[in-house]
Parts: C-alpha cells; structure tokens; sequence
C-alpha cells in the first residue's frame, strides 16, 4: 500500500510525504503506482521550477518527502498534487492511504 501524508500550518501545505508500493499489479504495470508516481513528481518538478526558493524535496525509491514553505503558486502546485492524490485513492483505496492533518505552531 502507498501511504501519502500532508500536513498543513494555516491552511499552507508545510509537508508532503508519499511512500511505499501500491502492489496492484506486477513490476514495471502497476498503474496506480506509476500515477501516484506521476503526479508527484510533476509536483516536485514543478516547484522547482516555478518556486525555486522552496526546498527541491527528496525521492529515493518509493520514498517522497517534501518539507518548507513556498510561495502561492507552489502552493498551488502543491494543492493540485494533493487533489490527485484523492482522487487516486478514492478510486484505489486498497492501494493508497492519504491522510492529511492540521498543525499549529
């Protein structure tokens, strides 16, 4: 199963973190895998090109971890992944997780 995780400080998304596999089909044809993949990567790349100033994010083998501040169209970029991501999981549910909270500093 693919778990996605945002946290939120004021409405702003401050982390992002994707991991694990959705096992729905073999190696190299696991459709949710490569969507989930797709998308946020798209995001990363995005915002790093669109915000330069916000932190790149890591990927390392089925691990993404996005942590900072950035600017309104990151966050825009940001929000558009995470409304993939729902809709990812509300048609796969059995392959991601998302959960998202609320922080307060």
């Amino acid at each position: 199963m693919i778990r996605a995780e945002v946290r939120r400080q004021g409405g702003e998304i401050r982390y992002l973190r994707v991991r694990g596999h959705a096992d729905a089909g073999p190696p190299g044809h696991d459709l949710v895998c490569a969507a989930v993949s797709a998308v946020v990567q798209t995001a990363l790349l995005g915002l790093r090109e669109i915000d330069p100033a916000a932190p790149p994010g890591e990927i390392h083998d089925g691990d993404v971890r996005w942590q900072g501040t950035a600017t309104e169209a990151g966050q825009a970029i940001l929000a558009a992944c995470v409304v993939g991501l729902k809709d990812i999981a509300r048609s796969h549910s059995g392959s991601l997780s998302l959960r998202e909270k609320e922080e307060y500093a």
